[in-house]
């Protein structure tokens, strides 16, 4: 998932009752680039720190979000993707997701709006 969204809300996701160590975050997606969609959609990572797939988001925020699929991680490897219901979307650390306000936030996405297209 690629796109621009606004984090609604940070929680901790519990699997069959059972904490996964793993954070899930409500974000409304206002821009759309690749493999996103609008609207409300949730993602997951680790709290911040725990691991390479930690992220520090904060409640109110607009992010450049950049998130793998799940299945793309090894399970054998990687404990999140064992936890997370099919199809989830894990943001890490050093994934490209940004703080929307940031310089270096601004410029990738004005590249991304001119490479798909957009204002």
């Amino acid at each position: 998932m690629l796109g621009v969204g606004r984090i609604e809300a940070v929680r901790t996701f519990e699997s069959n009752g059972i904490q996964t160590g793993v954070l899930a975050v409500d974000v409304i997606v206002s821009e759309a680039f690749q493999n996103a969609t609008r609207g409300r959609v949730t993602i997951y990572t680790h709290p911040f720190g725990a691991s390479c797939y930690g992220y520090d988001f904060r409640i109110g925020l607009e992010y450049l979000i950049s998130a793998i699929p799940s299945e793309s991680l090894d399970p054998d490897r990687e404990v999140i993707p064992n936890v997370l219901p099919a199809g989830s979307q894990i943001v890490s650390l050093c994934g490209g997701t940004a703080e929307l306000r940031t310089p270096a936030a601004q410029q990738t996405l004005d590249r991304l709006r001119a490479a798909f297209g957009k204002k």
